[in-house]
């Protein structure tokens, strides 16, 4: 049966040598549907490498649970600044487990503006800070915070120097009030992170 089925597809092109492949694909379309859905497969694949956003665009406060790696990964997310008037952005990530005091010493963070960070090149470095907690008496974090930030795409880069679990990052895009009935309120303050040391590399300044 096998020679058979084989001889015809030969004879299939020496009658027709000028037939396309679309010809072919009408007398055997089982074959060929089936050739088309792995390469559409193939090619869906690609989504995998879009970079995950840490924050949701537009939104204040974005909290993103769950993040786990193995030592020696690296994790690459975006963080989006749409608008031009923000006060600050901030950026903190800590183990949230009992227990674990945050875990700092298990990652590093980096952040750089429009293009990916590397352990060599980035703009922003977290910083470890404490705060109370009720998972622990001290929850270190690590932190980066960048005042008046410029709108656009900034590149969180996470490196893990050992094995973790439930790494919480926190993402605050702190704005001015909407309308004049907000003037006396505060501002956007959910700041669980202290004061962090925060330094710029490449940059003309540091605090």
């Amino acid at each position: 049966m096998r020679f058979w089925a084989a001889a015809l597809l030969v004879a299939v092109f020496l009658v027709a040598p000028s037939s396309s492949c679309a010809s072919v694909g009408s007398l055997f379309p089982n074959l060929f549907s089936s050739f088309a859905r792995r390469l559409g497969k193939a090619a869906s694949d690609d989504s995998r490498n879009e970079i995950p956003y840490i924050n949701v665009p537009g939104q204040r406060f974005t909290a993103t649970h769950g993040i786990n790696a193995k030592g020696g990964e690296h994790k690459l997310f975006l963080f989006v600044v749409q608008e031009e008037n923000v006060n600050y952005v901030a950026i903190s990530a800590n183990v949230a487990m009992a227990g674990t005091e945050g875990g700092p010493e298990k990652y590093e963070m980096y952040l750089r503006y429009m293009a990916p960070p590397t352990q060599d090149k980035w703009d922003f470095k977290a910083e470890v800070t404490a705060s109370e907690s009720y998972v622990a008496p001290n929850l270190f974090s690590r932190d980066i915070r960048i005042n008046r930030p410029e709108p656009g795409s900034y590149y969180l880069l996470i490196v893990a120097k050992e094995d973790f679990q439930e790494l919480l990052v926190t993402a605050i895009v702190d704005t001015p009030p909407e309308s004049d009935e907000d003037k006396d309120g505060p501002s956007f303050t959910i700041q669980r992170m202290g004061e962090p040391s925060m330094k710029r590399r490449m940059g003309s300044w540091y605090k």
